[in-house]
């Protein structure tokens, strides 16, 4: 009978639809959220509390993934193949704590530079099935916007700062990772990192050619993407010469 109840609030809401109304409504406010919060933190809270504030904002993202295994768990339909924390954006979940509740500055540059790729990127074209104001859809946005909140917060009340160093080491990380999840997806017949599949909802993959195409042209633009974010490191030397 529980499970019944919690598969029936799982699996019989209201369908997410990519760039409706709500969709956009929860980029606005997480929009508002990276702007205001860093700054308002700046400004009239003491360093224990923005240390206390970006605890708080690590701890909820960092939980946020374990509330959903639990209501999967619960429902009966946690599934190996599919809720384990081997995407980028699931990953980053776990290992923020690291960067704002420990201030590991090697951490803040991995997952600074999974944030101006992956995870911004997966914000725009959600991989989710349940619409506001389901648990699901709250978590996704607490999820991904939530880990540029935490970035920005880093960089605006810690002063950590992306580095070419962290540059490297964010593409290397990322490759690291994708060669785990393709041996992990062979192991277990599943599509973690979409490293052996398209995700089956719409997203920019679907327009960089079939498997394993789509994987080297992401391979290349995700340097690029990430450079933009980088054009600071470089802007200085480019007007020295």
């Amino acid at each position: 009978m529980t499970h019944n109840i919690f598969y029936e609030y799982i699996y019989n809401a209201k369908p997410f639809v990519q760039h409706s109304s709500t969709h956009y409504w929860a980029l606005l406010i997480s929009v508002l959220l990276i702007v205001l919060v860093p700054i308002l933190a700046k400004q009239f809270l003491s360093p224990n509390k923005q240390f206390l504030l970006g605890k708080v904002i690590g701890w909820t993202i960092f939980w946020s993934y374990f509330a959903w295994i639990g209501l999967e768990i619960a429902a009966g339909t946690f599934d190996i193949k599919e809720h384990l924390p081997f995407q980028i954006c699931r990953f980053s979940n776990l290992v923020v704590i690291l960067m704002l509740n420990f201030r590991r500055e090697f951490w803040f540059q991995i997952v600074y530079f999974w944030t101006v790729t992956g995870v911004l990127q997966a914000s725009f074209a959600p991989d989710m099935q349940q619409d506001f104001p389901h648990f699901y859809f709250i978590r996704f946005f607490i999820g991904h916007t939530g880990m540029i909140l935490a970035v920005v917060y880093a960089w605006v009340i810690y002063g950590m700062r992306p580095t070419m160093a962290g540059y490297k080491n964010g593409y290397i990380a990322t490759n690291i990772f994708a060669v785990f999840t393709i041996l992990l997806n062979l192991g277990l017949g599943s599509n973690y990192f979409y490293t052996l599949a398209k995700p089956l909802t719409p997203s920019p993959l679907d327009y960089f050619g079939p498997w394993p195409w789509y994987i080297l042209v992401c391979e290349i633009l995700i340097l690029i993407q990430a450079g933009l974010f980088y054009i600071h490191l470089w802007w200085p030397k480019i007007f020295r010469g």
